[in-house]
């Protein structure tokens, strides 16, 4: 989950100038990045926009044993190369779709119902600005959780 920002007013999870003033989550004329919707979407350049997504989940690569049991990426973060990809299938995507929860509730990006031992779940943060994106130094921070079940 993002974390909220200590400073500025509206949009205080989303990506945007540390104190800057926004004005709503849908304008491209102030210093706060429009947020992915929840439930997925593909970006266009030249309207602003920022996510993230999963390209994959490796659980191929190197020598050391790997479980093949972490998966259930949500399709609203989900790249196009899903499950068993290696280090080099992560990279370049297409038809990727990015979102953004930017509320205080964790969002679950990958689930495993049994034991999940050297996987790795590869994540990607995407923006693209409009013409109308003021500069600055967008930044926001976010929070990982794992939670184990025993």
């Amino acid at each position: 989950y993002p974390e909220a920002a200590t400073t500025g007013s509206i949009e205080l999870r989303s990506f945007r100038v540390s104190g800057a003033t926004c004005t709503s989550g849908t304008s491209a004329t102030d210093q706060c990045f429009i947020d992915a919707v929840s439930t997925g979407e593909t970006f266009v350049a030249g309207t602003e926009r920022f996510g993230l997504y999963v390209p994959c989940i490796d659980q191929n690569d190197g020598t050391r044993s790997k479980t093949a049991n972490l998966g259930s990426v949500p399709l609203a973060y989900s790249g196009d190369d899903g499950l068993f990809a290696t280090v080099a299938d992560c990279e370049n995507e297409a038809n990727t779709k990015f979102a953004w929860n930017d509320s205080a509730t964790a969002a679950n990006l990958a689930s495993s119902s049994g034991v999940v031992d050297n996987e790795i779940v590869k994540l990607s943060f995407g923006a693209t600005a409009a013409a109308t994106t003021p500069t600055g130094a967008y930044t926001v921070t976010t929070t990982y959780i794992a939670t184990p079940t025993f």
